[in-house]
């Protein structure tokens, strides 16, 4: 059934693509860097920045029922070493065939680290090409593309410019669950319901409220994820996430791990999420 919805997505995604020329742009793309010179040996930001028309959404890289994963990708010259790229929490969002998308509205960055060689020569020309993707969905899906090109000036130091921005999306991103600073009790349990179908429950305590829960997968390629639910542990100070692991072949759950995002509201309303892997070779 998985296969034949995307299937028919791709399908529909196709005979769109050629009106993408004829509906009005629902996303633009444009490159921010937070330096002006950056001194060779030295980091620097680049990010993509998606300004969203209301309505519309683009996607993470897992899209969740529909869509396809937005894509960045850096081209740099040699020498030059590309960081991962960051990804702020995402929403989940219905679409109009009732499925839950995982996504962005409105606007979203996303960028990696830089590194220059110590050897880069300050006078040579140092051009990087990001290319960039994504597939924009309202009432229909439109796919967009574009190819953007930062010259990155060299200098004797590093002169920082439009860090703001990426200060600003670093506050939304997810924290690994092994170095956060807070508190948290995590138990996962497992449990093999039949063939190629095990239960997965992971149990979150802490010592402070944890309201309006939501697991946002990104399960990889020889498993996916169903039937995602939650329970409020008493106090709110807690929660239980509960979710089917189905493996597309037989056997391909060993050595598997998934990857994913544990979101939360604390007690003041912020939203925050723990970035978490669980190893699904011991089930």
């Amino acid at each position: 059934m998985i296969k034949v919805l995307i299937s028919a997505f791709l399908l529909s995604l196709s005979s769109i693509f050629s009106l993408a020329q004829v509906f009005p742009p629902s996303v633009e793309a444009k490159l921010v860097s937070n330096a002006d010179l950056v001194e060779p040996g030295d980091t620097f930001n680049l990010g993509v920045v998606f300004a969203i028309e209301p309505g519309w959404h683009i996607y993470w890289k897992n899209p969740g029922a529909s869509g396809l994963a937005t894509q960045v990708d850096f081209s740099v010259p040699q020498g030059f070493a590309i960081g991962n790229l960051n990804w702020p929490i995402p929403s989940s969002i219905k679409n109009p065939q009732g499925g839950i998308d995982y996504g962005y509205e409105q606007s979203l960055l996303l960028w990696s680290n830089i590194k220059v060689p110590d050897g880069a020569k300050i006078k040579d020309s140092h051009r990087i090409s990001v290319n960039v993707s994504w597939v924009s969905c309202k009432d229909i899906c439109v796919p967009g593309s574009k190819t953007l090109i930062y010259d990155l000036k060299l200098g004797d130091e590093t002169k920082q410019n439009g860090s703001s921005i990426f200060t600003a999306w670093s506050n939304k991103l997810p924290t690994d669950i092994n170095k956060t600073k807070k508190t948290f009790d995590v138990k996962v349990d497992t449990t093999k319901v039949k063939a190629k179908l095990y239960r997965v429950n992971l149990t979150i305590q802490s010592d402070t409220k944890l309201m309006s829960p939501q697991f946002f997968p990104n399960p990889g390629e020889n498993i996916s994820i169903q039937d995602i639910s939650y329970q409020t542990l008493s106090g709110d100070k807690g929660f239980v996430i509960s979710l089917d692991v189905i493996e597309k072949n037989k056997g391909s759950v060993k050595n598997a791990e998934l990857d994913g995002l544990i979101v939360y509201n604390d007690q003041v309303g912020d939203r925050s999420a723990l970035a978490i892997t669980i190893d699904l070779d011991e089930i």
